[in-house]
């Protein structure tokens, strides 16, 4: 049986069938949505989908997680490597 594309149930996390973060909220670390989407591996992939409903800059000591490891934050114009200044 094969899943449609985007298609979550309850019984299986959205990270097994490959879904993307729609969003992401800024924190320390912050988090992507829907909760279980895959997290970005890089700055290229994070880039790669856009601001995610980012319109400000993030405020000091905010980030997000990349996995395996790093961690990015929204300049107020793109996505950058590290924690915000």
């Amino acid at each position: 049986m094969s899943v449609p594309t985007g298609y979550y149930d309850e019984s299986y996390p959205p990270s097994i069938l490959g879904v993307q973060p729609t969003g992401v909220t800024a924190g320390a670390p912050g988090s992507f949505t829907p909760p279980g989407s895959n997290v970005p591996d890089n700055l290229a992939q994070l880039s790669g989908l856009g601001s995610l409903g980012q319109t400000t800059a993030w405020t000091t000591g905010q980030y997000v997680n990349l996995d395996p490891s790093g961690s990015a934050y929204w300049n107020g114009t793109q996505w950058a490597l590290g924690v915000a200044p």
